[in-house]
């Protein structure tokens, strides 16, 4: 998301939704050029390709990609989307997720969307082996201007794009377009926020699917955001049902949010997670069992303390590690970073009792992160992947290989392959 969008996102091949890390570098302060600014977004693609996208100085949106897996024809290779789909300068960072063929048969392709210059919704989208195309979503959808950074999944129970945003109002709009065969194709708008009855939104939005699973008969929408006083809401829209709107923070007791949440649905156990970052620096797990029929409510779970972990800056990237089918292990993985720059894990495998801490960046001996982490797995291992900026503007990558004799944590420099684009 995100990938992933990851997260959102991301991580499960739906979307890779991230958030802002801290206070955004103003325009005086961005490095012109090729270099990496604001947070970045990514995937793991199902034909296997590995995706990081990110806005440079110059206000265009640049991919870094390779194929996954080892070897040496899996080096990393850039592409100035901008310039080969002639698209509009970019404000925000970017969101990205990918769409497999639905129940209609399409290929699969590829979506980057972000807010532009102009505070309109703005999306890059190639099907796989064809260029990147721009399209203004918000002037399609005749939508209002946009404020911070857009969110997206696709569904492919129902075969409908998503992609979310936030008003300088703090309404929260969705952009949508659905692939059955008697609708046509055209993005459409909707005011959530009016739906729903729900309160203003403060921060950027975080859209999750809870997929289809042992109590799900099918795809449920979800969108998590940080209110006005730091409440986290869920907006949610069940099957044929318009949109609703819950406080996961008085429903859990749980602290006040100080940054961006993120969240993913474990399909296998069908439990719903949102994270997010207390004003202590404390990583909140907002939590909800829908198989336990004894207790459906949302619960909140303080995993700085559980792990022994340090303090979080910045907002947090989840991902999962699925391993086999439905009914394989699952082993959740959230990523941050510390007050001194450095990567650090949260993961929770199955039958654990608890989230467990590991110090990433001093595993690999990796420079400084300036940036809100981006991870995904990809399925090739599974080998993980967490992506960052760094103090020079460019790109370090940090990733795992299960097993092995290379198993362990590594780290890469991408920037030469960042100067290419």
């Amino acid at each position: 998301m995100k990938v992933l969008s990851f997260v959102t996102a991301a991580s499960l091949g739906l979307a890779v939704v991230l958030a802002l890390p801290g206070p955004a570098p103003t325009a005086d302060k961005e490095p012109a050029g090729k270099e990496a600014v604001n947070d970045l977004a990514g995937y793991y693609a199902p034909d296997g390709g590995l995706h990081v996208f990110f806005r440079n100085g110059d206000g265009s949106i640049v991919e870094l990609f390779r194929k996954a897996g080892a070897g040496s024809d899996k080096a990393w290779r850039s592409n100035d989307l901008m310039a080969e789909a002639k698209a509009p300068k970019a404000a925000s960072a970017p969101t990205a997720y990918t769409m497999k063929a639905g129940r209609l048969g399409k290929t699969l392709s590829h979506h980057v969307v972000y807010r532009g210059t102009d505070d309109q919704i703005h999306e890059l989208y190639r099907q796989t082996d064809a260029k990147w195309e721009h399209m203004n979503l918000s002037a399609e959808a005749k939508g209002p201007k946009a404020a911070g950074q857009p969110c997206a999944f696709a569904s492919e129970d129902t075969d409908v794009q998503h992609v979310f945003y936030r008003t300088s109002e703090g309404s929260l709009i969705d952009l949508f377009r659905r692939w059955g065969s008697t609708d046509d194709k055209k993005w459409h708008l909707n005011d959530l926020t009016v739906e729903a009855k729900a309160p203003k939104a403060v921060g950027d939005p975080c859209a999750y699917l809870e997929q289809t699973g042992l109590v799900s008969t099918s795809d449920i929408e979800h969108l998590v955001y940080r209110g006005e006083d730091g409440t986290v809401y869920e907006l949610y829209a069940p099957p044929k049902s318009k949109w609703m709107h819950k406080n996961l923070t008085t429903e859990a007791k749980a602290p006040k949010a100080a940054g961006e949440p993120c969240a993913y649905h474990t399909q296998k156990d069908d439990i719903q997670h949102v994270f997010f970052r207390s004003s202590e620096g404390a990583l909140i797990d907002l939590y909800r069992n829908r198989k336990d029929t004894r207790d459906t409510a949302w619960h909140s779970n303080d995993l700085t303390a559980e792990a022994r972990a340090p303090k979080a800056v910045g907002n947090p990237c989840a991902y999962l590690e699925k391993i086999g089918t439905l009914t394989s292990a699952t082993t959740q993985h959230l990523v941050f970073r510390s007050e001194e720059g450095q990567v650090h894990e949260l993961y929770l495998r199955t039958k654990q009792p608890k989230w467990m801490h590991n110090n990433v960046s001093s595993s690999v001996k990796g420079p400084r992160a300036t940036s809100d982490p981006l991870g995904y797995v990809e399925k090739e291992g599974p080998i993980q992947h967490v992506f960052i900026r760094t103090p020079e503007n460019g790109l370090y990558e940090l990733y795992h290989v299960p097993e092995g004799t290379d198993r362990g944590w590594h780290g890469t420099d991408l920037t030469t392959a960042l100067k290419k684009s």
